[in-house]
């Protein structure tokens, strides 16, 4: 979490070089700034898939099939009910969908720039704990994300506080 931490503190000192609304939504469009699209689909993607990966049982059916933290956040995203899946999914059918996104790494990172943009990453993840067959099916039941909602309950909501603040910031990351 010490890393969604320190990833979280540089996007925020980046948005608070300036205190006009123009020109934070200069700095979090990564087409006029394109440092801010780099440094969240390397740095901060990277923290956040460190903390989501911890305990991601690696294969299943004997190693035919290996996991991604895309198969997590698509069937989190069509599992249960409730606001934030809504946007979540209409993000993972338009990445689906995307001609360019063959590589699970890359789908997965582009979720999280558009979780950011359309404001949903924090709520998401919320949503996520609560996926009882979802974390059973990806993730060793002594996990952080498996155990979310109890024995590490104060460590994800940890992680939830850390990033809130980015639901107040103008990202607007393309795909």
């Amino acid at each position: 979490v010490k890393g969604v931490l320190g990833s979280t503190e540089y996007l925020l000192a980046h948005f608070s070089a300036t205190r006009e609304p123009e020109k934070k939504c200069i700095l979090g469009d990564d087409s006029r700034t394109p440092g801010i699209g780099t440094y969240v689909r390397g740095p901060f993607c990277t923290s956040i898939a460190a903390v989501m990966g911890n305990g991601l049982k690696p294969t299943r059916l004997g190693g035919l099939i290996v996991h991604s933290l895309w198969d997590v956040a698509a069937a989190a995203t069509f599992s249960g009910s409730g606001l934030a899946s809504q946007p979540a999914q209409r993000a993972v059918e338009r990445i689906r969908n995307h001609p360019l996104m063959a590589d699970s790494n890359m789908k997965y990172r582009t979720f999280i720039c558009v979780a950011l943009t359309e404001r949903f990453l924090e709520p998401w993840l919320d949503h996520l704990r609560h996926q009882g067959d979802v974390l059973r099916k990806y993730y060793f039941p002594d996990s952080l994300v498996a155990q979310a909602a109890g024995e590490y309950r104060g460590l994800y909501d940890n992680l939830l506080l850390t990033i809130q603040p980015l639901a107040g910031l103008p990202f607007k990351l393309h795909v």
